[in-house]
């Protein structure tokens, strides 16, 4: 009963701490798996990937998307003599050598992820892998998932925007105008014209000519008049 105790276990085994930007991919940890045993781990967790493989036959030779081709960015992770064999033909998994088996295995990990969670579930609720895993396989087995959980995690830290921590405010202190309801609402125009009016009412006060009026009220109430120019004027003054 190997099994129950490192394969159902979540705990991190990763070098410099759990969540560690060091830590590496353990994939070529499979190695040390039994052959056997990376069948029935296959069988036990290729069944959920999607689309299914029995929606691609192999008679005719189209493997499913999740399937490696051997161009993938983590291609070479799960050891350089696995990777030097190719991505695996298109067959049964069980019908694998070794080498393919550990390629297809990265695979379906990383298709899987971030569902580390369920893998370790489908691995330890499998009868077959109970009876077949020995306490070896079981602890690499563990180590590898909780390897590249743990980079996934850091990945998604990395990958993460940090919101900003105020909101922008005007001179004033308040909030934008179009944060008030919308810029086109007409809640945020009053708001805008308001805004407007203090503003040139705090310019007029420090001149001498405002006479005490709300200047931005005076602005608002003038009627359009057409601006005569200074010439036009003294013409018609001497006519």
């Amino acid at each position: 009963m190997a099994l129950s105790v490192a394969a159902a276990g979540g705990g991190l085994e990763a070098e410099g701490g759990p969540w560690s930007p060091m830590v590496a991919s353990f994939l070529h940890g499979l190695h040390d798996i039994q052959d056997s045993t990376l069948g029935s781990l296959l069988s036990a967790l290729i069944q959920h990937c999607e689309p299914p493989q029995r929606s691609f036959p192999l008679d005719r030779g189209l493997a499913p998307p999740w399937w490696p081709t051997g161009r993938e960015a983590w291609w070479g992770m799960q050891g350089e003599a696995q990777a030097h064999q190719g991505p695996p033909l298109y067959r049964k998994p069980h019908d694998l050598k070794k080498a393919w088996k550990i390629s297809l295995l990265s695979a379906v990990i990383k298709y899987l992820a971030p569902r580390f969670d369920q893998m370790r579930k489908l691995v330890w609720q499998s009868k077959r892998l109970q009876h077949k895993m020995s306490a070896r396989d079981a602890d690499t087995w563990s180590k590898v998932i909780s390897r590249e959980e743990a980079l996934d995690r850091h990945a998604q830290r990395a990958l993460q925007i940090t919101p900003l921590d105020e909101e922008e405010e005007d001179d004033d202190g308040s909030p934008d105008a179009d944060d008030a309801g919308g810029g086109d609402s007409p809640l945020a125009a009053a708001a805008h014209v308001e805004k407007r009016k203090r503003k040139i009412s705090g310019e007029g006060g420090t001149g001498s000519s405002s006479g005490g009026l709300d200047v931005g009220k005076e602005m608002l109430a003038l009627p359009d008049i057409d601006c005569v120019p200074d010439a036009d004027r003294s013409s018609s003054t001497s006519s």
